[in-house]
């Protein structure tokens, strides 16, 4: 084998491992925002049904109404923006 084969080959298998590495940590952030999302959901159904059902919130660190507003804040801020392009 060539030393430009071998060169080749080295980046290839590079190329491979960065791709693995990026997807995996994809997906653990979207693994991260769905148990975010599930135990905002369940504190809130907690909360609603007076601790009938649902979590209690056990994490003090995790402000549900603040990221829910966050979120509806990040909605509402690109959808007027594309509104416009619709209406006018």
């Amino acid at each position: 084998m060539k030393d430009s084969d071998t060169a080749l080959v080295a980046l290839m298998i590079s190329a491979v491992v960065i791709a693995i590495a990026t997807a995996g940590g994809i997906s653990e952030r979207a693994e991260a925002e769905t148990e975010h999302a599930r135990y905002c959901e369940m504190t809130a159904i907690f909360k609603d049904t007076g601790g009938e059902f649902g979590w209690p919130a056990f994490k003090p660190g995790i402000d549900c109404e603040a990221d829910a507003a966050e979120a509806a804040r990040k909605v509402l801020a690109g959808g007027m923006s594309s509104m416009g392009r619709f209406h006018g």
